[in-house]
């Protein structure tokens, strides 16, 4: 098996018109997981050479947005807030930054959400992205 043939399978993998559906890059990683440890101990027992999975990169593929379906009195309510923002406009943000930029979300965790997590004692929160309390 070649790092090549291991690359194509990714794209196979990868490939919404060859599955059917949209397939997570976690899945897909978790798809080679099985190959990549066989490749390692097949190479650490001397069975082969190289491990062609060695360095294998997960496909370059364009960031899909998430479709999040919000129940209509949620978006009643986002509609009304968006309405009483000033200078609204079509692509505005529903929660931006005082200065009218996207939140940044490190700022966002310190100001916001750890302090709400102190004060409703929720110590089992753990942040997103290896970031802890």
């Amino acid at each position: 098996m070649s790092t090549y043939a291991l690359t194509r399978f990714m794209d196979w993998l990868a490939d919404e018109s060859e599955q059917g559906k949209h397939l997570s890059d976690r899945t897909v990683a978790n798809a080679v997981i099985p190959l990549r440890a066989a490749l390692a101990t097949a190479k650490r027992e001397g069975l082969i050479r190289h491990n062609p999975a060695q360095g294998l990169a997960m496909p370059h593929r364009e960031l899909l947005k998430r479709e999040v379906r919000l129940p209509p009195p949620l978006v009643a309510r986002l509609r009304a807030h968006l309405a009483a923002q000033p200078n609204q406009h079509s692509t505005a943000l529903a929660f931006p930054s005082e200065a009218g930029t996207p939140l940044a979300p490190s700022n966002l965790r310190r100001r916001v959400l750890k302090p709400l997590v102190e004060e409703v004692d929720a110590s089992w929160v753990v942040w997103v992205e290896g970031i802890g309390r």
